[in-house]
């Protein structure tokens, strides 16, 4: 079995970019998985009955779904170093933009989606953040559940992509303290929307300055 990292990006009205990730564990080919990666985020973004670009402005648009395959290389040293890398990749171009009129948030606000695993504690966790929302679907910084339903598609993305023969899994990138190796996963089994809106500083942080 191979983990692979699959991704799904954009650009914003900024010209900034976004971007989120998955990991998926699996017995097929890169080439079957990331076509698999293609057509379920792209469902889940665009197609389904209530999709995440719904809740996106115009100018937040899905132009990249890759997927690489990953390894664990060491690297010499005393003890040596392991570390997650990719050997493969594959990926194809969109352009698939939010339907929202409204103007979003700045670039720096997301949505966060926690992945839930069997596992208890820090380890069994995972993250990723969507683009900002519409602004006007927001209220005392906080997203309705209404709104927040739109990121179920996140869930009809890991049952798609298990009906296809690839597990949603947590992986983990740094040996931690509990010595849990570089490379393992745990199932995901659910996730979990925050509505209240969360910062990714690293989408702004490296914008110039405009001073007028």
């Amino acid at each position: 079995m191979t983990l692979y990292r699959c991704t799904a990006s954009g650009v914003t009205g900024s010209g900034r970019t976004w971007s989120i990730r998955l990991h998926f564990v699996s017995g097929s080919t890169l080439s079957a998985v990331q076509s698999d990666w293609d057509t379920q985020f792209s469902a889940a973004w665009s197609t389904i009955t209530n999709p995440i670009k719904a809740i996106m402005h115009t100018t937040t648009v899905l132009t990249l779904v890759k997927t690489e395959a990953l390894t664990v290389v060491t690297y010499p040293g005393t003890p040596g170093i392991q570390k997650l890398r990719a050997t493969g990749i594959a990926q194809n171009t969109l352009s698939i933009a939010g339907t929202s009129a409204n103007p979003a948030l700045p670039d720096q606000n997301a949505v966060l989606v926690s992945l839930r695993s069997t596992t208890p504690g820090r380890e069994g966790r995972g993250r990723i953040h969507l683009p900002a929302p519409d602004q006007t679907l927001v209220t005392d910084g906080a997203i309705s559940s209404t709104v927040a339903g739109h990121t179920t598609a996140l869930g009809g993305v890991r049952t798609g992509m298990a009906s296809a023969g690839h597990a949603e899994a947590i992986a983990t990138y740094v040996l931690t303290k509990a010595m849990t190796p570089v490379g393992s996963t745990r199932a995901v089994t659910s996730e979990e929307t925050d509505e209240v809106i969360r910062t990714v500083r690293v989408r702004n942080k490296r914008r110039k300055a405009t001073y007028v």
